[in-house]
């Protein structure tokens, strides 16, 4: 509701993919209003419906979500337990507003409460959201300025190369499944597999996903920011303009930052996004009717054309979308299938998925070739990470484990695969002290520097805990990092935080 005008072609086909047979029983509202209107009344005269009628629509409308979820409401016991437990502290009328007011995501939400309430809860939220902006206070603002990353009792700086330009790829519903996965030795994923088995190459194969209800946005402000996402609603909704602190701003001059994509600008309202993580410049020329089959290809071809003529020092960070769900190639103009699909005793969904995979790293591979004979080489840093997780509904079990993936190449340190527990917060503070920033930026994220530390866990969006559960303190260490991040992203006061980094809001782009 709330994204409504930056939807395209990509996230339609995503939506009709995840539809089922049942769920057209949610037509019949609308089917039955069209058929009472045209009964009723003449269609040159629709601007004068009767309340009877606008009623009926409405009335129809909730009796049929209420029906088809019906299993979530007999006895409303969860719903009533909720408000039971908020009301034993409080009176009832504080209670309904408590409830309404939770930050819990929507799929939580469907889950617990059904389809209906999920959305009369996710209306209320998404239109209450100017509401809930006030300023964030001096005492937040000072824990944010002095706030302590993992890693950071250790003084010592870390050997370095001193890479000049970072060039950081964002893969889209990428999963370190389908990197391992392999078939009689063939992978599906060889470049990447290459990437990993490089001497420079650190690798970090059990990240876990820390993404919101925006999954893409979400995803991408943890990268650029190092705090947490919004709790229920995607940050692309909550404030797109922000501005945040961000790696873009906190690159030394006179480094040229720059996105980009081969997506509509409006998606995930990103022309706005851009700005408020302080980049130059977005870069989206490539037309709207691109096949998402391929372009990757295009977009890896466009960013050697930009890197080449950009002036030194850079940052360029390039979002991929080859691999959006439905992961169904063939329809989207490709027409080549590899010999994945012709394995026999295989899910077809991950077939199809790791086809999609395949798209991505061949163009990936021919990115990397140009990489390794330009004069870069010698002065850029090379990170990569899943945006999120793929989709579970279109995989089979055996594709599906929820970890993610997380590489830094061309560091200038030995490099080193790790399959211990971390999340998506530990990527920003990891990423400044690859760079060798670690001792001259004024923030390093709420996570951790996995090139010092390494947390073992990582907090879910619904606020469970995966990995090591017995490092409480550092735990709720992180829970107070996501009640500020909540406080920073709704606040209106946003430049006083940049400000307190001494990030002057007088150089905010």
């Amino acid at each position: 509701m709330s994204l409504a005008t930056s939807v395209d072609s990509i996230i339609v086909k995503s939506v009709i993919a995840s539809m089922r047979p049942v769920d057209l029983f949610m037509c019949i509202p609308l089917v039955g209003l069209y058929i009472a209107i045209r009964n009723l009344h003449p269609l040159d005269k629709l601007r004068i419906l009767s309340v009877r009628v606008k009623l009926f629509a409405l009335i129809l409308s909730v009796a049929v979500l209420f029906v088809v979820n019906y299993k979530h409401y007999r006895d409303f016991k969860i719903f009533s337990n909720s408000i039971g437990q908020l009301s034993e502290a409080c009176s009832f009328s504080e209670a309904i507003k408590s409830f309404f007011n939770r930050r819990i995501s929507f799929y939580c939400e469907m889950r617990n409460h059904g389809l209906w309430m999920a959305y009369i809860l996710d209306f209320y939220r998404t239109y209450n959201i100017k509401a809930r902006y006030k300023a964030i206070s001096g005492d937040d603002i000072m824990d944010i300025s002095s706030w302590k990353s993992g890693g950071d009792e250790k003084y010592e700086t870390l050997s370095s190369g001193k890479k000049q330009n970072l060039i950081f790829i964002i893969v889209e519903s990428l999963n370190t499944l389908a990197i391992d996965w392999n078939w009689k030795g063939m992978t599906a994923m060889p470049s990447l597999n290459k990437i990993i088995s490089d001497s420079s190459c650190i690798s970090f194969t059990s990240m876990y996903p820390q993404v919101g209800n925006g999954r893409s946005s979400d995803g991408q402000m943890m990268y650029h920011t190092g705090i947490y996402p919004s709790a229920d609603t995607p940050m692309c909704v909550v404030d797109p303009d922000g501005p945040y602190v961000s790696l873009a701003r906190l690159m030394p001059p006179p480094t040229t930052s720059m996105e980009i994509i081969t997506e509509a600008p409006r998606l995930w309202n990103h022309s706005s996004t851009t700005k408020a993580f302080g980049f130059d410049s977005l870069n989206h020329s490539v037309a709207e009717d691109m096949q998402p089959a391929i372009a990757d290809s295009v977009l890896f071809a466009r960013a050697c054309d930009i890197i080449q003529s950009t002036v030194t020092p850079f940052y360029a960070v390039l979002t991929t979308i080859s691999m959006h769900d439905p992961y169904i190639q063939s329809e989207w103009g490709n027409g080549r299938r590899t010999w994945i699909s012709e394995i026999q005793d295989m899910d077809e969904r991950d077939k199809t998925y790791l086809e999609a995979c395949a798209v991505f790293d061949r163009a990936l591979g021919r990115f990397m070739d140009w990489f390794w004979q330009s004069p870069l080489k010698d002065n850029t840093m090379i990170v990569i990470a899943s945006d999120h997780e793929a989709r579970e509904m279109y995989l089979s079990p055996e594709m599906s484990d929820g970890r993610l993936f997380f590489a830094i190449l061309n560091s200038g340190r030995n490099g080193f695969r790790c399959d211990k527990t971390v999340g998506q917060i530990d990527v920003f503070p990891t990423v400044v002290d690859a760079m060798g920033l670690w001792d001259s930026v004024s923030w390093r994220g709420f996570g951790s520097s996995l090139l010092r530390e390494i947390p073992g866990f990582a907090l879910r969006h619904d606020g469970s805990v995966v990995g090591d559960t017995t490092k409480s303190d550092m735990i709720e260490r992180q829970r107070l990092a996501v009640e500020l991040s909540q406080k920073w992203i709704y606040a209106n006061n946003k430049k006083e935080i940049l400000d307190s980094l001494k990030i002057y809001s007088s150089v905010v782009k």
